[in-house]
């Protein structure tokens, strides 16, 4: 279910599909697309840090993620990391 989202279903869609078939967990399954940034523990330091050596040596960088679309847009602004990076590719 989740992965869908992560390829390009927005949540609505999700959520409606899980919901006809599961009606008496609504509630909990709102709630999933509500509170998922309560799901993040943070960054991986030691990741980010090769990250800028990376740049810092004159590496191109560039991320792939399966993250959904609509989550990311949301939270890219927060991690300052995410600017280092030349170009961002997600599965769509």
């Amino acid at each position: 279910w989740n992965l869908k989202q992560d390829k390009g279903r927005t949540f609505a869609d999700g959520n409606a599909e899980l919901i006809k078939k599961f009606p008496e967990y609504k509630n909990e399954i709102e709630l999933y697309r509500l509170r998922w940034r309560e799901m993040l523990r943070g960054v991986i330091q030691p990741t980010v840090d090769l990250l800028y050596e990376l740049k810092a040596a004159g590496y191109r960088t560039s991320a792939l993620s399966n993250w959904s679309a609509e989550t990311f847009a949301t939270i890219e602004h927060e991690f300052e990391f995410f600017k280092e990076f030349s170009t961002i590719f997600q599965q769509i």
